[in-house]
């Protein structure tokens, strides 16, 4: 499949409204096909934490497309189908949390796409504050995104030469529109008009290369509220407590600061940690242990084991952190993590890790298990212009610990201490919510640890309208209770659409064996969900359908400002420079860069479910996927290919794909196979090619997890060229009921054995 180095992001424009800590935003993303083919454009960018998508609608020309929500597996065979067929076919899906793809298949040359998506997403107080942080961009991670579950085409580029425009418009309605608003990321403007703060970038050179962040100060508003709202012909109610916990602080804690300083810490974010780090120093107390750990592609700990804080030992610590550097490499944090777990302390002080890093690695899912399984409770401060705010939230919830980020412009010495009042701090380890009636369902089932002035959200299912009053009990760690209630309360201005954002959190809720249940629920509300895409599908007419796939265009993103050491926030791209930066770190994702042509190859982005381990960096990008698979396979059946999948792959690369079949598959069937496609092609009269090619369609449906979708467009696009019935790829899809039993594979791939 070709690739394509046009810049087809234009831009990206966003606004909305805040009421009350309901915060909901619609974006807009400005595509243009400048070439002369048609192009498939993939972009894949972040989005707030604990965000709920809720539209998504597309303008091509003067049409403005909606979209459905449908099962993943469906909704991927149904694009791949349109684009095939010369449809245009827009898709949204989840590549992890908080990050998700768009593919634009078969925008024509010289077309337009305005993409417009509407997520809604509930703010959390801290103390007196509110934040609100709109992720622009995706710094570079560290490590191999395939097995993390990435796919191939969701996997991230970076260039210094791409420039992606950035507008805001964002309104605050009352009582939040008094407070004090500060934008540490960006230029604004901030008006007022009725009551309603209306917050605008300032600055027309604003670029998507560092997350905007806005923070609310108030210090006399109500905290604790309750709304319900109809939910079909049921009812749906949120509740959100800012619970006020005594101050009781614990006598003694074993403190273990681990600090991410690794490369892609260089700049800013380095310089912000030391700072956090001193102020750390300034308020450990005589009583406290602890140690200080660096890390990157190794851990170094300050001292053998935890130490306590004496006068002595923390002027050697302030010496050392004064020098500290983002000089380790990659950021191996997993080892790192454990590194600190094991470091031993005397006494049975409560154990807690710091984390400060960017978050910025691949595969979460085994250091959220490693950190459960230590004991600690991690608190992490999340640093720099566009910090992976979901794993740096998730590692702290998971340990009952807490977290906060903090962008260039803001003080990490504020950061760091309450991070450190939290550590020391009475918490809530259980809570309990009475409804005014007994609700069908609530999310989360149950309350997790709580810290004074953070917030809870809880949502509730009820067949009759609840009226009157929800109260929550919290059970503090030292034993007391703490009692809160709040009125529920049926508003005109409340959040649109509430059963739809409860619905998405329960499905965030759900467990893998339920699967089948978050999914019927994600289709019910239209939601997407780690199970379920959006889909557009605009039919072209005839004439104007392209008769070329199209070239695949991957949207590159941005350096985040300040990333790895190239500069602060204020940092301006030399547009003369000829590198491109890559975090591409997969195995499938070799490139090659000729600086003096200003060339880029990359492999086809579109690979779909791929469980075959494939390129080395070391090889040369000539060696394409279909050609990798190839080869590994003659060198075990060389010299003739009588596997089922390395005999449809011969197909699949050959240029005349009957006789390919003839020289491959043919000899793979086994005789009952063909005498059923002698039965149909001498007894029913169907053509020898019309049978095939329904045999091998129906083969290559079984086959999307081995070969790339991108890869079999151009066979498949041959074989629907013979016209076969669907009825008949159904007859092969569904399997034939034959007496061997000697099949390696399950349906059509049964028809082939194993040999």
């Amino acid at each position: 499949m070709k690739t394509s180095q046009l810049q087809v992001l234009e831009s990206v424009a966003v606004k909305g409204r805040l009421q009350g800590l309901c915060l909901e935003l619609e974006v807009t993303q400005f595509f243009v096909n400048t070439g002369k083919h048609n192009i498939e454009a993939i972009y894949t960018f972040p989005l707030p934490h604990g965000a709920v998508l809720l539209d998504l609608s597309v303008k091509l020309g003067d049409k403005v497309l909606t979209g459905l929500v449908m099962a993943k597996k469906q909704a991927e065979s149904n694009y791949e189908d349109a684009v095939t067929d010369g449809n245009s076919a827009i898709m949204l899906e989840r590549a992890d949390n908080g990050i998700c793809t768009i593919n634009v298949g078969n925008l024509l040359a010289g077309e337009r796409a305005e993409i417009h998506y509407r997520f809604s997403q509930l703010l959390n107080w801290q103390q007196n504050s509110l934040r609100i942080t709109l992720p622009t961009t995706m710094a570079p991670r560290y490590g191999d995104p395939i097995k993390a579950g990435w796919q191939p085409h969701q996997v991230t580029e970076h260039s210094l030469l791409a420039e992606y425009p950035f507008s805001l418009a964002l309104d605050i309605a009352q009582p939040l529109s008094n407070a004090l608003i500060e934008c540490p990321s960006h230029d604004v403007s901030i008006t007022d008009e009725g009551g309603i703060a209306h917050v605008a970038l300032g600055s027309k050179d604003a670029s998507l290369d560092r997350d905007f962040i806005l923070n609310l100060t108030v210090q006399n508003v109500a905290k604790d509220a309750g709304q319900c709202a109809p939910d079909g012909d049921q009812h749906v109610a949120l509740v959100s407590f800012s619970p006020d916990i005594p101050e009781n602080k614990i006598s003694s804690a074993c403190i273990k600061v681990v600090v991410d300083c690794s490369g892609s810490m260089a700049g800013d974010s380095i310089a912000q940690a030391r700072v956090g780090l001193l102020r750390i120093l300034d308020n450990l107390r005589e009583s406290d242990t602890f140690n200080i750990v660096r890390f990157g592609d190794s851990a170094r700990a300050y001292f053998p084991s935890c130490v306590l804080a004496t006068k002595r030992v923390l002027q050697q610590a302030r010496r050392a952190v004064e020098e500290m550097q983002a000089d380790l490499g990659g950021t191996e944090m997993s080892g790192a993590l454990q590194f600190a777990y094991a470091l031993k302390d005397e006494g049975n002080r409560p154990a807690s890790i710091l984390l400060i890093t960017d978050g910025e690695i691949y595969n979460h899912k085994h250091i959220l298990m490693e950190a459960e399984e230590s004991g600690h409770r991690v608190f992490s401060v999340g640093v720099g212009s566009a910090v992976a705010e979901d794993f740096v939230r998730v590692i702290a919830k998971r340990t009952g610990g807490a977290a906060e980020l903090v962008s260039p412009n803001e003080s990490m010495s504020e950061t760091i201490f309450r991070q450190f009042s939290r550590i020391y701090q009475t918490r809530a380890i259980s809570a309990n919510i009475k409804w005014p009636n007994m609700p069908k369902w609530q999310s989360p089932e149950s309350v997790g640890v709580v810290f004074s002035g953070d917030t809870l959200h809880a949502f509730a299912g009820f067949d009759q309208l609840p009226v009157g009053e929800a109260y929550l009990q919290l059970v503090l760690d030292d034993g007391s209770t703490v009692e809160q209630r709040v009125t529920l309360q049926t508003q005109a201005d409340q959040p649109q659409e509430l059963g739809r954002i409860a619905a998405a959190h329960r499905i965030e809720q759900m467990v893998a064996d339920q699967e089948d249940q978050a999914t019927e629920l994600a289709v019910t509300y239209q939601l997407i969900s780690k199970y379920t895409n959006y889909l557009i599908i605009e039919e072209r007419a005839e004439e104007v359908k392209p008769t070329d796939l199209p070239e695949v265009a991957q949207v590159p993103h941005m350096l985040a400002a300040g990333y790895g050491g190239t500069g602060n926030v204020r940092f301006s791209r030399n547009d003369n420079s000829p590198a491109i930066f890559s975090s591409n770190r997969s195995r499938l994702q070799v490139e090659s860069m000729k600086m003096s042509g200003q060339e880029h190859y990359d492999i086809p982005c579109f690979l779909r479910k791929q469980t075959v381990s494939v390129a080395s960096p070391s090889l040369p990008y000539e060696s394409t996927f279909i050609e990798e698979i190839v080869d590994s396979i003659k060198g075990i059946f060389s010299p003739k290919i009588k596997t089922p999948i390395a005999a449809v792959v011969a197909v699949v690369e050959a240029e005349n794909w009957f006789k390919a079949y003839q020289d491959n598959v043919q000899d793979c069937l086994s005789s009952e196979l063909t005498d059923v496609l002698d039965a149909l092609i001498h007894e029913q009269g169907w053509a020898n090619k019309t049978v095939v090619a329904a045999l091998l369609l129906a083969m290559l449906k079984q086959l999307d997890t081995v070969i790339p979708r991108h890869d079999m467009r151009a066979l498949i696009v041959a074989l629907k060229a013979e016209n076969p019935p669907q009825s008949l790829v159904d007859y092969f899809t569904d399997g034939i009921k034959l007496e061997s039993t000697t099949w390696g594979w399950d349906s059509a791939i049964e028809l082939m054995p194993m040999v």
